[in-house]
């Protein structure tokens, strides 16, 4: 793999997916994608389908590429490219990686995030041939190795200064920043009688990483953000007694009252059915990927990264949405970071 080659790949996919867009082809898409970059893409339709709009196109500059020298498969390199919307906007700095992970594989993109305003990105080390130096998932010699950088920033957004992880990882807002959104956030909820809570977690996806002039890391991974908002128990009790109270008209004839109460299973029913209405969720929106009859009701809810925003999956109730391909309204989604 070489510069030049690096090169052909970006140009080639940036066409494509330019191409993509502007058919609204989601399958043309996924075949350009892989990885962490996979749910994100399938996200990005379910967001467009949902509001009515068009994906988003980009116009792309000329990229600064880090292509680390590798013995064998799966081979990888690092874009860094000025990235601003077709249809006007600020110009961002995108960083994106591409892998090929078999020889019979096609190039494709398994990051793609944002780097922060105002942040500047580490100096990549790179040789006298051009070529950058990958570290590898258990690198010694850093303060953290590459492998353990996910769950350090997970820590302190989970546990904020209190973490241990707080001692090696800065404040900001992508650390203690996100463990005070999470708070307020579930106070704000608390005041409405529900419960809250939002995690991040790691993923099966790899990780990049590459060596910096000043003997650090530059690693790129991905994180889950998932929220979930439910009642509290009490409220879903007392939230049957009620409906147990409540008197419906008789059916069955004049004979009978002409009010009665429902019965636990009426009650059950009413909520399913209620619960199976909500748009998006239950099945009942075409593709949204969801079961018929979930228990869940589905929310749309957005969440941020440490380089750009990103879709957060939230539902209402006790038991877990189960996806079976698509995410409800682009829901959940990587959260892609930057830790230098």
């Amino acid at each position: 793999m070489t510069p030049t080659h690096a090169r052909h790949v970006f140009n080639t996919f940036v066409t494509t997916l330019d191409v993509a867009r502007a058919a609204s082809d989601e399958r043309l898409e996924l075949l350009l994608v892989n990885e962490a970059q996979l749910p994100l893409t399938v996200s990005a339709y379910e967001r467009a389908d949902y509001s009515g709009a068009r994906t988003t196109r980009y116009r792309y500059g000329s990229p600064k590429l880090y292509v680390p020298q590798l013995k064998g498969f799966p081979l990888w390199f690092v874009a860094v490219v000025p990235r601003t919307p077709a249809q006007g906007g600020p110009t961002r700095t995108a960083i994106m990686v591409f892998n090929r992970e078999e020889p019979a594989d096609t190039w494709r993109l398994s990051v793609s995030t944002l780097l922060a305003p105002g942040a500047t990105l580490p100096r990549v080390a790179v040789d006298h041939d051009g070529y950058a130096t990958p570290l590898a998932t258990f690198q010694r010699g850093l303060l953290a190795s590459p492998n353990s950088v996910g769950a350090l920033q997970a820590a302190v957004a989970a546990d904020g200064p209190a973490a241990r992880a707080a001692t090696i990882v800065a404040a900001g807002p992508f650390t203690t920043g996100l463990y005070r959104q999470i708070m307020n956030a579930k106070h704000q909820v608390s005041r409405l009688g529900l419960l809250y809570d939002s995690v991040l977690v790691g993923t099966a996806f790899p990780l990049y990483a590459l060596r910096t002039a000043d003997g650090g890391g530059l690693v790129l991974y991905s994180l889950d953000r998932s929220a979930v908002i439910k009642p509290r128990t009490k409220q879903r009790r007392s939230g049957l007694r009620a409906c147990l109270k409540t008197p419906v008209r008789s059916v069955s004839g004049s004979s009978a009252p002409g009010w009665q109460g429902r019965s636990p299973k009426a009650c059950w029913k009413a909520r399913r059915g209620l619960e199976r209405s909500q748009p998006g969720c239950g099945g009942t929106r075409a593709g949204s990927g969801f079961q018929a009859g979930s228990k869940s009701r589905c929310v749309r809810g957005t969440g941020s990264s440490s380089l750009g925003p990103c879709p957060v999956k939230e539902h209402i109730g006790s038991d877990a949405v189960q996806p079976r391909h698509r995410h409800c309204l682009g829901a959940i989604g990587p959260v892609h970071l930057l830790f230098a």
